[in-house]
């Protein structure tokens, strides 16, 4: 099972770089007797620092839908990063396999606005997600000149503070908002006010 979502979600073919992946046991192991294991095309174990991040995403992904399904248990998932450097089929994929699965509790993911921004991703957790969150620090974090937080206060005593807002993935208010926001096209929109 874990090969077939790990091939699924990444859409390997027969040119891949592992022929098979799954878990193996090792009951020597007591704390942890369960792991992965990655065969390239010529069957031979391969180390899976080999792969690449999308891989290990897809992979980390599988492992823990394939566990929850041979042992029939529940389990949560939170994921940080799941959704970066995966591109958009890859990435829609393994989203589907989120939601449709069954013995997954609630997932929760963070991720960043650009990790979110294709359509068809803003479209399927527009549809499926229960609720949306936005962090935003104070601190002033400019790379690119971009993520420069808009209303950043360079008084402020504390310079790590985070704030929590209701903003889904495809808005931004006065908490959230980072430079260049308000000029981003259609790719955000500003926050109506509650009141």
């Amino acid at each position: 099972m874990l090969d077939q979502i790990f091939r699924e979600v990444i859409q390997a073919t027969e040119d891949s770089n592992f022929s098979e992946v799954g878990i193996h046991t090792d009951e020597s192991k007591a704390s942890n007797p369960h792991g992965l294991y990655v065969l390239d095309g010529n069957r031979r174990e391969q180390s899976l620092a080999l792969a690449n991040g999308a891989s290990r995403r897809a992979l980390a992904v599988a492992y823990v839908l394939a566990l929850t399904e041979s042992t029939g248990s529940r389990v949560p998932f939170v994921a940080d990063s799941l959704l970066h450097a995966l591109s958009g089929k890859v990435k829609l994929t393994l989203l589907q396999y989120l939601i449709n699965g069954e013995r997954l509790e609630q997932p929760v993911i963070f991720c960043t606005r650009d990790d979110v921004s294709e359509s068809g991703v803003k479209e399927l957790l527009a549809r499926y997600s229960g609720s949306y969150a936005t962090l935003t620090t104070q601190t002033k974090v400019i790379r690119d000149g971009v993520g420069e937080v808009m209303r950043y206060d360079s008084r402020t005593e504390n310079r790590r503070c985070s704030v929590l807002c209701q903003c889904s993935i495809s808005e931004f208010c006065e908490v959230c908002e980072l430079v260049g926001d308000a000029d981003s096209g259609s790719h955000l929109v500003q926050r109506q006010s509650d009141g």
